[in-house]
């Protein structure tokens, strides 16, 4: 042991670098993203990317500015509760609960805030898919503030967004709504079209 310190002493900092043992990072988190587009936009036309009842359907739009940028959103109304739906299958190695990002945008200079709400429905092998969305509640929505100047991007982050009774490979129903009547209890008083641009789930996994 005294030669190998003796040794070591003599070396340069450069070669003791050399045979240094490698660092090891700790992993923390292990996560997958989905991110889910509202609408298109093709040749001036735009369309809803997902699944929509008879009634209380947000309407698609397209945004252009300047001669090369196109984008398509869903105006979601102000007083009317509006939604769209979508599937997303969950990893084998999904873990509970779920966080969700909101990319929105408002014609208008209005600080008031929009309530989004994520609702989510699992069905295993074997089940029938018959069951419903739950209620919008504060354990699936969040109240987002505008930014004060129109058309400004908003990002809006819930944490924990409830998933009762999802498990790991199974089938995830999504229902992304608006909130205007304020079932959740939380508060939206932005009178004007809030315009979800695309909605993201973190979906956390086994380490």
């Amino acid at each position: 042991m005294k030669t190998l310190a003796l040794l070591l002493s003599l070396l340069p900092a450069a070669s003791l670098a050399q045979h240094a043992p490698p660092l090891c990072a700790q992993v923390t988190e292990n996560v997958s993203f989905v991110r889910l587009l509202t609408a298109s936009c093709q040749n001036g036309t735009p369309a809803t990317l997902g699944n929509t009842h008879t009634s209380g359907i947000p309407a698609a739009a397209c945004i252009t500015t300047g001669t090369d940028l196109v984008k398509g959103v869903l105006d979601f109304d102000s007083t009317n509760d509006e939604g769209v739906q979508s599937l997303v299958t969950l990893p084998s190695d999904w873990i509970p609960p779920i966080d969700v990002e909101y990319r929105w945008l408002s014609g208008t200079g209005s600080t008031n805030p929009v309530v989004w709400c994520t609702q989510l429905v699992c069905v295993a092998d074997g089940e029938e898919d018959t069951a419903g969305y739950p209620g919008q509640s504060t354990s699936s929505c969040v109240s987002d503030a505008g930014k004060g100047t129109a058309n400004q991007m908003n990002l809006a982050t819930d944490t924990t967004v409830a998933a009762v009774g999802c498990a790991a490979g199974e089938l995830m129903r999504v229902r992304v709504s608006r909130d205007p009547d304020e079932t959740s209890t939380l508060t939206d008083t932005h009178a004007a079209d809030a315009r979800l641009i695309s909605v993201t789930l973190k979906l956390r996994r086994e380490l």
